[in-house]
């Protein structure tokens, strides 16, 4: 996919409203029609909205019927009419209210229940998660860098898997292998051969100081990355985070000389700062474009 599911859902909500701009728009059709799973996702909530307007509708009708029974006797219903807008505005903004306040607790509950930690330190399980998936054929990066499989002229010498999930899935990973003289020269030449993305200023990424970059997949949400010592050792790395910041506090997992000088996946990294202010304008686009509509 030319596109991560993590990313598309985080632009669905404007997508929804028709705020996204034409190249947003086009990647999330595209999106569609390879990922079944995010076009059910996506129709899904547009279920939910409609079923929670029909809902409000047909609560607000009720009572604003009831409430004005006796005034219709007298007042003519074109009054009655410019009245019950009046209420139905009126009302709609102080169920909003209320709604929101429930949605917030709604999403505190859903985000605990949905915390989840698995730590795998087996080599026998490379690759594998409690859910079954195997991360190698989940993510397409990972696996064309990581090795595609453990074999047993393979020296492990550190193994770790992360998954943590808040609320969207974080995954840290770090391998370290030590290769005899001709295996070392093939995955070398092998992971050389990788197209690399370049990387350099992204979440503020400097260069490795103490071991070479063999291959590197770099984006808004991943850095996947193999280094070398040049001695036969090479160190495997796996940083996922789909909502610009990482939740893993990756700098107590990760050697120091295998991150890049100045890297900041933190929440306050500029990466993510800027994508919040774009989301703002965004918002308030939205907002001056329902404002005009109702003028």
């Amino acid at each position: 996919m030319k596109y991560p599911c993590n990313l598309i859902r985080d632009i669905l909500p404007l997508y929804h409203d028709g705020v996204v701009s034409k190249e947003s728009e086009k990647a999330v059709v595209e999106h569609f029609g390879e990922c079944e799973d995010c076009k059910s996702y996506y129709e899904k909530m547009c279920q939910a909205d409609a079923l929670e307007e029909v809902a409000f509708d047909e609560e607000i009708t009720k009572k604003t019927a009831d409430s004005f029974k006796e005034v219709s006797k007298t007042i003519s219903k074109k009054i009655i009419k410019t009245i019950i807008k009046a209420v139905l505005i009126t009302s709609v903004v102080a169920i909003g209210v209320v709604i929101g306040l429930w949605a917030l607790i709604a999403l505190y509950v859903a985000k605990t229940a949905a915390d989840t930690w698995e730590t795998h330190y087996d080599i026998r399980e490379y690759g594998m998660l409690d859910d079954g998936r195997n991360l190698l054929e989940w993510s397409r990066n990972l696996g064309t860098i990581w090795p595609e499989e453990i074999t047993e002229d393979m020296n492990v010498t550190d193994y770790l898997m992360i998954h943590y999930c808040p609320w969207d899935s974080n995954y840290l990973g770090y391998l370290e292998v030590e290769y005899d003289e001709e295996d070392y020269k093939v995955e070398v030449e092998r992971l050389r051969t990788y197209e690399s993305t370049e990387y350099l200023g992204n979440y503020g990424a400097g260069i490795f100081k103490e071991k070479e970059l063999l291959a590197m997949y770099a984006d808004n949400h991943n850095f996947i990355y193999a280094l070398t010592d040049g001695e036969g050792s090479i160190n495997y790395v796996y940083l996922a985070f789909p909502s610009y910041s990482m939740d893993i506090a990756y700098k107590d997992y990760i050697p120091k000389d295998c991150l890049p000088k100045g890297l900041n996946l933190s929440e306050d990294n500029p990466v993510r700062q800027e994508v919040l202010k774009e989301r703002e304008k965004d918002l308030e686009r939205h907002k001056e474009q329902v404002k005009n509509a109702d003028e």
